[in-house]
């Protein structure tokens, strides 16, 4: 399956700035908050598209991340969030992550997460249906 927003063309763009607390012993940002920016960008996506109705009777688990780290970032960068989808399979669906300085050419952060898709009430993975597809085209 393949959806329209496939592409970092096609991304959805957030922005943010680097705060104290995000910044490591090093003086860059921790390895460990890229995590939570990946996370926060897929989820902020869903909320955005999904039906309050999709909303309440499905919610996605993480089960991989990869991530490769090529640039460093700093306290008060101004920075871009994009994420885009690739293709639904059964239940899993990959979804990538370009994390950059705002209005740069150079990648700070890439990564690949595969999210499953989860009946609330079963408590176990669905397929990945239409509904939810056009909730994202």
């Amino acid at each position: 399956m393949k959806l329209a927003n496939d592409s970092f063309d096609n991304a959805v763009i957030t922005t943010r700035t680097v705060r104290p607390g995000e910044i490591d012993e090093l003086g860059h940002v921790n390895n460990a908050v890229y995590v939570h920016w990946i996370q926060d960008a897929a989820i902020s996506h869903w909320s955005a598209v999904a039906s309050d109705a999709l909303k309440n009777e499905f919610v996605w688990f993480c089960s991989r991340h990869e991530i490769d780290y090529k640039q460093q970032l700093y306290l008060e960068d101004e920075i871009e969030v994009r994420t885009w989808l690739g293709c639904a399979k059964g239940a899993r669906f990959d979804r990538y992550v370009d994390i950059r300085l705002r209005d740069s050419d150079k990648v700070a952060v890439l990564a690949k997460t595969t999210w499953i898709l989860v009946s609330r009430e079963l408590k176990r993975p669905i397929r990945i249906k239409s509904d939810i597809l056009s909730a994202f085209s």
